[in-house]
């Protein structure tokens, strides 16, 4: 939640919905506890938000992680964060069984879950401009069969049927192309300020805001009127 509060994928799903998700299909599909975890923050390096305003992976982020997962779990969240999946997948596509490394065939198996989870809920029919990014399904049963996972093959397959002619009205389709961070209107950027008896008004702001100092000598002259008087 900390690391993904407003944020939305591209069809308007809430980015901690798109993760439980990626979650709850690798448990199905017979993942293991680490890979499960892993699936559940698969994102966070790439774009989960630590509060340094960067992407990627550094020593602090992969401590906070593993304090959180295990060190095998936070292991596989590295590792999938630098996969060249698309080129990887496309060449399991290609020749089959033992094209990919064994330390592939994890990661494989959680990119696959990921792709499913983003066919969820007909999301491609709500943006279409991020469906051409997304591995078809039938492609991903494919790949899981070449990677003993029959299991999240049949996952897709069933997915594959649901979806088959589903359209969603020209109205309710958004144009946006990838995940986006949607705030609240009370999350903005606030001047710092600090009222003082003393004369101290808008000290901060008044060499910085056109116009402040002038506020700041109106204040100095006005004092408010005690109770006694």
């Amino acid at each position: 939640m900390q690391l993904f509060t407003g944020q939305y994928r591209s069809s308007g799903k809430t980015f901690v919905a798109h993760l439980c998700g990626t979650a709850s299909i690798t448990e199905t599909a017979g993942g293991t506890i680490d890979e499960t975890l892993a699936a559940l923050v698969h994102a966070a390096y790439l774009q989960g938000d630590f509060g340094d305003g960067r992407q990627g992976a550094s020593p602090a982020k992969r401590a906070e992680v593993r304090d959180a997962l295990g060190a095998d779990a936070e292991v596989l969240v590295a590792q999938y964060t630098t996969w060249r999946w698309r080129s990887r997948l496309a060449e399991l596509l290609d020749h089959g069984p033992g094209t990919l490394e064994d330390w592939e065939c994890t990661l494989a198996f959680l990119r696959l879950a990921n792709e499913v989870e983003e066919h969820v809920d007909f999301a491609n029919d709500y943006c279409p401009n991020h469906a051409p990014h997304v591995f078809p399904l039938a492609d991903v049963a494919r790949c899981a069969e070449y990677l003993g996972r029959d299991e999240l093959g049949r996952l897709a397959q069933e997915l594959a049927d649901e979806v088959a002619g589903h359209t969603v009205p020209l109205s309710l389709q958004l144009t946006r192309g990838a995940s986006a961070v949607v705030s609240s209107r009370s999350v903005r950027t606030r001047l710092p300020v600090r009222w003082a008896r003393d004369g101290g008004v808008l000290r901060w702001s008044a060499h910085r805001v056109p116009g402040a100092r002038r506020l700041v000598r109106a204040m100095r002259r006005w004092r408010p009127t005690s109770r006694s008087e």
